[in-house]
């Protein structure tokens, strides 16, 4: 009976579809083999030490027991170095053991220099998925080299080869909203994490080496934690790629880590209030905003004539409200709406008219650039819509004023930059493409042309990615010119602090 036969009989044979890559490059088992040096095994036993604590801390990987296939490959009579290097051999340890990967480890005593060379493998094929190698150097004044230190490189050794693999676990499973995924506390993730998970698309190998040289992974989706375990973490789907969906074996290929708070905040816990959790309050938003406003500022109004019979101007101090929200469809569209309300004591050539109201309406839907692929990240967009604003001025044809409404279809153009630590700026100019008014007195007579321009410039900062604190300069631009050879010119000037709340 040859070895491989040996090895074989250790555990039934299962027939096996073939899998899809995600699956089969899970990567969530592994065996470490009995290590090979050419000092009689001086470093068989510190090798295993090392991997046992190494992965006893690891709770991406379960360890498989590869103590059966090492008892059948000491009887050999052949070379345990040629054993290890027979793939035939390694397929079949790592099918009776149930290891998807193998550690081969090999060391060398050249001179004063020992030499440890390690490859992680892939099977079945037993292609490298990565390797690593270190030194040390026996010490020339007889005394022995601490073997903590081999422990120490070692354990730096295995990072940097697990670390050259673009992702750091795998969804387990999912069940409706609810994803599941093979890392937890011990891998350092925290209620409130943003996981970007992808899909495995291919591998490039070196075609003499065999070993994976380039890992082609594509974005499926992003996913919230929820609750944390040592080696296992629950979280929600917060977005799927347009044509894509999270599902089990799929890659952890990024973790963002939930928004920090300042040093006099306590973070955030899983302790409940009112039916919802604090990490739920970090969670990244998914669906859009809403926000309410302050209005502060001034509004003014110039009424002239060609032949200077006419020039009146007036305003006065406005104060007001408005409530906006804004409407994710997918991570680029969305819809606009925005109501708000003014009012003022309008004063004209110092003399009081009364109290006065601007009314401002808006809706419209856009697209949005991600620059850096994060709806909270740095963005640029395009809308287009329809808004009115209107004056409710007395109607007065003695102080040459009426109430009046200026109606557009606007193109909209705009940006937000986030800075540093949660402040960002952001800006946005409307321009009226088709406009008209209406006077309620027309004593101006008929518009020939209208004008309608707002620009918005301002900042904010974002105090979790839920809520955010603006302030806003606002500035609305109406104007006609009428065929009665009049003039009218109307701006609002705001300083408009806001909350607004990601949902």
């Amino acid at each position: 009976m040859t070895l491989a036969a040996a090895l074989s009989g250790l555990a039934p044979r299962t027939a096996h579809a073939t899998p899809e890559l995600d699956r089969r490059y899970a990567l969530d088992t592994v065996g470490y083999l009995r290590s090979w040096d050419n000092m009689d095994g001086l470093f068989v036993d510190y090798v295993a030490d090392a991997y046992r604590d190494y992965f006893s801390r690891q709770s991406r990987f379960t360890v498989q027991d590869l103590g059966k296939a090492d008892t059948v490959l000491s009887r050999s009579k052949i070379p345990y170095k040629k054993l290890i290097e027979d793939r035939e051999i390694l397929v079949e340890v790592a099918r009776t053991s149930h290891s998807q990967t193998l550690i081969r480890t090999e060391v060398t005593k050249e001179g004063a220099q020992y030499r440890f060379s390690i490859e992680w493998l892939l099977a079945p094929s037993m292609e490298i998925i990565s390797s690593g190698a270190l030194t040390l150097t026996d010490p020339r004044d007889g005394s022995t080299f601490a073997m903590q230190d081999l422990k120490n490189k070692l354990e730096k050794t295995l990072d940097e080869m697990i670390s050259a693999v673009p992702f750091a676990g795998n969804v387990s499973g999912r069940d409706k909203n609810t994803v599941t995924i093979n890392l937890g506390s011990e891998a350092q993730i925290e209620p409130g994490d943003t996981l970007q998970v992808s899909t495995l698309d291919g591998v490039k190998r070196h075609p003499l080496l065999n070993q994976i040289v380039e890992w082609q992974l594509t974005k499926t989706g992003k996913i919230m934690i929820d609750q944390v375990e040592d080696k296992i973490s629950f979280g929600h789907v917060i977005s799927e790629e347009p044509g894509q969906q999270i599902t089990p074996k799929q890659k952890i290929t990024a973790i963002s880590k939930k928004a920090v708070v300042s040093a006099n905040e306590t973070a955030p816990t899983e302790t409940k209030e009112k039916g919802t959790t604090a990490a739920a309050l970090y969670a990244p938003p998914a669906f859009g905003w809403v926000a309410g406003n302050l209005y502060m500022g001034g509004f003014s109004r110039d009424y002239s004539s060609l032949d200077n019979t006419i020039n009146t101007s007036g305003g006065g101090f406005l104060f007001g409200v408005s409530a906006q929200g804004q409407l994710w469809f997918t991570r680029n569209w969305f819809a606009d709406f925005s109501l708000g309300y003014g009012f003022y004591n309008y004063s004209q050539n110092s003399a009081s008219l009364g109290t006065s109201g601007w009314t401002n309406f808006v809706l419209d839907g856009g697209y949005s650039y991600l620059i850096n692929d994060d709806v909270m990240g740095p963005k640029a967009w395009v809308k287009l819509g329809y808004r009115s604003n209107s004056y409710s001025l007395p109607d007065s044809s003695a102080n040459n004023i009426a109430a009046i409404s200026f109606k557009s279809l606007f193109l909209g153009l705009g940006g937000d930059v986030p800075i540093q630590d949660g402040w960002g700026a952001t800006a946005d100019l409307g321009i009226g493409l088709f406009k008209g008014e209406s006077e309620d007195s027309n004593f101006s007579g008929n518009a020939t042309s209208v004008s309608d321009v707002s620009f918005t410039l301002g900042g904010y900062y974002r105090y979790t990615p839920r809520i955010t604190f603006r302030a806003m300069l606002d500035m609305q631009f109406n104007g006609a010119d009428f065929d009665s050879q009049r003039t009218l010119s109307q701006k609002v000037i705001t300083f408009s602090p806001a909350l607004v709340y990601y949902f």
